[in-house]
């Protein structure tokens, strides 16, 4: 019984391990402008993208806008979260054929995390982000319709929060969720080996 334990754990280890791997590259996005994507997944995937423009302040926020998207509808879904982290507001989850429209994060920070069942896959998506800066007006006269309140941004001063992953966290979180989903089974291995050495033990 301590054998199928172990042996599940080391499964389920590198399974989690493999699903981080197939993530395209960067993960990890400071400019005020990118491209996030995914040229194909396979199935039991587990993607993040970590959006932290540099430049960003505390009136800016950031603007998604896909090109294609192609997953399975329901099962394959592409979610995204305004903050640092997948524990921050959830702001869309998306799937299908169908291009989605424009996804506003009104925050200086987004998080998208993809995942996929065990079966049946698509083509992956395209997403640009741009960051923006609400002007110093806004709060008094943005309420005229049919006027632009905003602009790209070019230029900021950092912002930095106690709540703000480093490059470093980033990646780490991609592969932590393969250790902690893991280690009870690992420690069941372990007590099991342990009651078949203790006198009596079966």
């Amino acid at each position: 019984m301590s054998m199928g334990y172990a042996w599940f754990a080391l499964g389920v280890f590198v399974h989690a391990l493999s699903a981080a791997a197939q993530c395209s590259s960067p993960l990890y996005f400071t400019a005020n402008t990118g491209t996030i994507s995914l040229p194909g997944y396979s199935n039991n995937a587990s993607c993040y993208w970590y959006i932290r423009p540099s430049a960003a302040t505390v009136s800016s926020y950031i603007v998604i806008t896909f090109s294609s998207f192609n997953t399975e509808q329901l099962y394959d879904t592409l979610a995204g979260y305004s903050g640092p982290f997948i524990s921050n507001s959830y702001i869309a989850r998306l799937s299908g054929t169908t291009v989605p429209g424009p996804v506003t994060v009104y925050n200086s920070a987004a998080t998208l995390w993809f995942t996929s069942d065990h079966s049946v896959t698509g083509t992956g998506f395209v997403a640009t982000y741009q960051l923006y800066t609400s002007s110093s007006s806004s709060s008094s006269s943005s309420s005229t319709r049919g006027s632009s309140s905003t602009s790209a941004s070019t230029s900021g001063t950092a912002t930095t929060s106690s709540n703000q992953l480093t490059e470093d966290e980033a990646y780490t979180q991609q592969y932590v969720f393969a250790v902690g989903f893991s280690l009870p089974f690992v420690l069941a291995s372990v007590i099991d080996a342990l009651l078949v050495c203790l006198p009596g033990g079966r």
